[in-house]
């Protein structure tokens, strides 16, 4: 989801589950987990170092 588009609130209950936002490079996770904080989630939240860039330049399995 573009981040011009994020709204928390339509993230799904994450009650229970590993809440990670990411992004190309990294970056624009940033914005959106500021966003989803500010809008009261209480749980952990977690950013992807690098974006998806590095997780595949680690040969981090993706899902198409």
């Amino acid at each position: 989801m573009p981040l011009s588009r994020f709204d928390p609130a339509r993230v799904p209950d994450a009650t229970g589950k590993h809440l990670v936002f990411h992004c190309q490079s990294g970056r624009r996770c940033g914005p959106a987990s500021a966003r989803m904080a500010a809008a009261g989630f209480a749980g952990d939240i977690h950013r992807l170092s690098g974006g998806m860039a590095a997780w595949m330049a680690a040969s981090g399995p993706v899902e198409r």
